[in-house]
């Protein structure tokens, strides 16, 4: 269903249409953090790189919003519970697609999108399919047809949805005309086994929570007693976490009150923000009779309570967890709240918070310090690990296939701590090699950025490609692995500020490795300070940048400064590079039109005695949203009126490719004050 783009080694954004084409995308790479995904609705005026959202106006037309919100929800659960995938919804504070942020966990909106804009009339939808090469708050983003009208014999809603959550999830077309993959619309379809089968590759099969034990806890016999933090008075909340996975499944948890305590108790079942289960929680006594019983009223998760004014404290009591419906929304990830009341010193928005974790692999007493202070609270921070023989050994998680993905929430306790983690490689088959991309990012509260290394059982760092260093954010990728054995990741603090605080670590094999463009590199000296570069752009696209540095004998404190303008001088990205680092911005959106890029010395080096080296590599999602027809500022340019399917930029150049970058000949001399220099005028 996906139209065709010139650039077929950098296109990953798909364009849903009518027509047929070959498979241009890269897919096959998973979402860092697959069991927290979140999913909002962009308010109608939201900005869509010159356009607005119209996503409300346009299908309130058609249908009820609860009705096609629902569609749109179906749509993603239906893949969600195939896997280990939640998506929860939140709220969209209305920013512009592609502002600048974190591709997930920003609390601003989803991390999926939901907009609607005009279209092409053989455009249905569009999307952008994670990669962990473009960091950028466009990953994951739907866009719909506002001009195309669902609900009738012609178009599904949710086939549609279904399709584009598919590309969303990594999963490219195939020409399987029984998979929702397909590469034409059909309509009325749902998951062929094969389409499970590629999603469980990526995500593994849904997992049974940790509190299920060898016997599960669906019932009062087999309850998970629900445990205590040390010195425990009851003035933070009890939390835990659970997965119903499936319709038949139901969670157990038994509780008593902490000693002496005869006061109101407040039961909270929570998925709202976590998943789309829709709950049903029952209170019970120790004969088994119920006491209470609630069910939430939304199937877009919710948070529902139950309360009891007076407690006894030799009384166990029962807390049975269900899903309320028997389709897919009766399946996800919640969280369970226990408040003493008149003890309680949690406030309902700290209690919010923790629920949504991700903190499901935190001790009692870690989560209780999150309640009492969370501005220090640090995760797992022992030091028993600052070495490579000490190194934690992490196992597989829960329902992915063996040695296949890993993660871990902990924190760095000191400017010089340093944790090692052992992990093993999962075996292959037909000596494919394996690609490994690791994750670190910062966990509130108290988040801290650190950096991570793939090295050997010497400790020795092995070649490894940055794919990310920017937004909270550092993404590593090495290819060429064997399979069987152990391969080891050093965390260590890593830019700015004290280096103390809390990181989440996420590790996973694959088989797809980040495809990366070099665009620009050289050498800047004393006689060259700065060079300038044309960029031309034929059709609208986003592009990704990683600035590299090198240098032996430059004074401390140099960098170099990469800038892009725009053809009236105005800049329209920036990145800054200390001599030695990596570093990644916010995904660039660049409409046609020409450019100028320039590399400039900056910091206390400006005046060069050695040469300082730099590179620019990245990568770019050709037609990020669309024709857009409409508006001529969208419009390709350089194009062949003789060569279809050809660019002619100045030189003259002819090329498939929607993008050129190249030198310019004659560089200006190098400026005397290299923040405030004019760029050469654009030809």
């Amino acid at each position: 269903m996906s139209s065709p783009t010139r650039d077929k080694r950098r296109s990953r954004l798909t364009v849903e249409c009518l027509e047929g084409r070959a498979l241009l995308a890269t897919f096959g790479v998973p979402w860092h953090d697959p069991s927290h995904l979140t999913l909002s609705f962009a308010p109608d005026g939201s900005a869509i790189a010159g356009h607005t959202s119209s996503l409300f106006q346009s299908l309130n037309a058609q249908a009820a919003s609860k009705v096609w919100k629902r569609e749109v929800l179906r749509a993603f659960q239906t893949w969600a519970v195939q896997a280990n995938v939640n998506i929860g919804l939140v709220a969209d504070g209305g920013q512009a697609f592609g502002t600048p942020g974190k591709p997930q966990h920003d609390p601003r909106f989803g991390d999926i999108r939901i907009g609607a804009q005009k279209m092409s009339p053989e455009v249905l939808s569009v999307s952008i399919p994670n990669d962990p090469a473009v960091s950028s708050t466009w990953t994951g983003d739907v866009l719909i047809n506002s001009d195309d009208a669902f609900g009738g014999k012609k178009l599904d809603l949710f086939s549609v949805v279904l399709h584009e959550a598919g590309h969303v999830f990594g999963l490219g077309e195939n020409a399987d005309p029984k998979s929702i993959m397909y590469g034409r619309y059909k309509g009325g379809q749902q998951l062929s086994p094969a389409d499970i089968a590629a999603l469980q590759a990526l995500y593994g099969t849904r997992a049974l929570d940790p509190n299920e034990g060898s016997r599960g806890n669906d019932t009062m016999g087999t309850a998970t007693q629900v445990q205590f933090p040390g010195s425990y008075t009851g003035a933070t909340p009890l939390v835990v976490y659970g997965d119903i996975n499936s319709t038949k499944d139901a969670d157990v948890f038994a509780v008593r009150p902490p000693s002496n305590y005869t006061g109101p108790v407040t039961f909270r079942l929570q998925s709202a923000g976590i998943s789309l289960l829709t709950t049903h929680l029952t209170l019970l006594d120790a004969r088994g009779n119920v006491l209470d019983d609630t069910q939430a009223a939304s199937d877009f998760g919710d948070t529902v309570s139950l309360h009891l004014n007076r407690v006894s404290p030799n009384q166990t009591y029962y807390l049975k967890v269900q899903g309320a419906t028997h389709d897919v929304f009766g399946i996800g990830s919640y969280g369970l709240g226990i408040t003493f009341d008149a003890k309680n010193t949690a406030t309902p928005a700290a209690l919010d918070s923790v629920m949504r974790g991700p903190y499901q692999a935190l001790s009692n007493n870690d989560i209780a310090s999150i309640f009492q202070n969370p501005a220090v609270a640090l995760f797992n921070h022992s030091e028993r690990d600052g070495d490579l023989i000490a190194a934690t050994q992490l196992s597989t998680t829960p329902g992915f296939f063996q040695n296949s993905h890993y993660e871990t929430v902990a924190s760095l306790s000191s400017p010089t701590d340093v944790h090692f983690y052992r992990i093993q490689r999962p075996n292959v088959r037909n000596g494919q090699g394996l690609v490994l991309t690791a994750t670190v990012r910062a966990v509130d509260p108290n988040g801290v950025a650190p950096r991570v290394a793939i090295v050997d059982g010497n400790g020795n760092a092995l070649d490894m490609t940055i794919l990310a260093n920017g937004n909270g954010t550092f993404t590593i990728q090495a290819s060429n692995f064997k399979g069987g054995g152990n391969i080891y990741l050093r965390v260590t603090p890593g830019g700015a500020g004290s280096g103390v605080g809390n990181y989440a670590l996420d590790a996973q094999f694959g088989t797809t490795p980040a495809q990366l463009t070099t665009f620009a590199g050289g050498n800047l000296d004393a006689g060259v300070g700065q060079k300038f570069y044309n960029v031309y752009i034929a059709e609208s696209q986003i592009f990704q940048f990683l600035l590299s540095t090198a240098g032996t004998g430059v004074p401390a404190g140099t960098s170099v400064q990469m800038t892009i303008t725009d053809k009236t001088g105005r800049v329209v990205g920036t990145l800054n590079a200390a001599v030695g680092d990596t570093v990644s911005g916010d995904a660039l959106f660049l409409t046609p039109g020409a450019y100028i890029l320039r590399f400039a010395v900056s910091g206390t080096g400006s005046n060069l005695v050695a040469p300082l080296s730099y590179s620019l590599v990245g990568g770019s999602i050709s037609d990020p949203i669309g024709p857009a027809l409409e508006d001529p500022t969208l419009a390709p340019v350089y194009t062949s009126p003789t060569m279809p399917g050809l660019f002619v930029y100045p030189g003259p150049v002819v090329t498939p490719f929607s993008y050129l970058i190249a030198p310019l000949l004659n560089q200006p001399p190098p400026p005397t004050l290299p923040p405030a220099v004019r760029p050469p005028a654009l030809p």
